[in-house]
């Protein structure tokens, strides 16, 4: 997550109830006022994913960018 810091990612991640899927992570984002590229971050995981903890998403999402995974900034139109 190159442009936002993991503790603000994970403030926009305090409360859905863990485990959570990447729906309930998206929800829990959008209603607690994280920008789009957040949301947009988010949406990328895996549908079917589940998650125990922030520290666990923001680790998926790291490998994620790791992987070379366009992310929505850098894909070709």
């Amino acid at each position: 997550m190159a442009n936002e810091p993991k503790q603000d990612i994970k403030h926009y991640l305090e409360y859905p109830e863990y485990p959570a899927a990447t729906f309930d992570l998206v929800t829990a984002a959008e209603n607690n006022g994280a920008p789009a590229e957040i949301v947009d971050r988010l949406n990328q995981l895996p549908n079917d994913a589940e998650f125990s903890d922030p520290n666990q998403v923001v680790e998926q999402l790291e490998n994620i960018e790791g992987s070379g995974k366009p992310t929505p900034e850098h894909e070709v139109a």
